[in-house]
């Protein structure tokens, strides 16, 4: 089947994205690494990991351009993926696509929740026992 003309628009878009999204969050991760406070130095740790995640997830998407198909669970791999005419590597290259969103989306969360737990634990540290603490952390 020839290729349509908006396929390679579509392909050159996430090429271009590619090159421009990999030196910021180099540049980024740099930046969070040099210039974080001491004392925000965990919630930097936090950003960190899902800045690396994210990193990791646009250089799987270098390789592999999705391309969505009429059924909503088809899809056509495009981008150097495609050069391999092996269906079992470009679901693989899926797969590892997927985990790194998923622990993206992870690691995000866990920075709200490790922020939460500062800001509660922090008015609560001067009027709390041990065993409040423990039981604020349980639930």
């Amino acid at each position: 089947m020839p290729e349509q003309p908006y396929e390679e628009l579509y392909n050159r878009v996430l090429d271009a994205t590619a090159i421009i999204h990999m030196p910021v969050k180099i540049f980024t991760m740099l930046i969070v690494i040099r210039h974080t406070p001491a004392d925000m130095r965990h919630l930097s740790m936090f950003l960190l990991n899902g800045i690396v995640w994210n990193l990791c997830a646009n250089l799987v998407f270098t390789f592999i351009h999705l391309y969505p198909m009429f059924p909503a669970q088809c899809f056509r791999a495009d981008g150097l993926v495609s050069s391999v005419n092996n269906e079992l590597f470009g679901h693989t290259v899926f797969i590892s696509l997927f985990v790194c969103v998923v622990n993206c989306i992870v690691a995000v969360m866990n920075t709200f929740v490790y922020r939460y737990f500062i800001f509660h634990t922090k008015t609560k540290l001067k009027t709390a026992s041990s065993t409040d603490l423990i039981a604020t952390t349980l639930v």
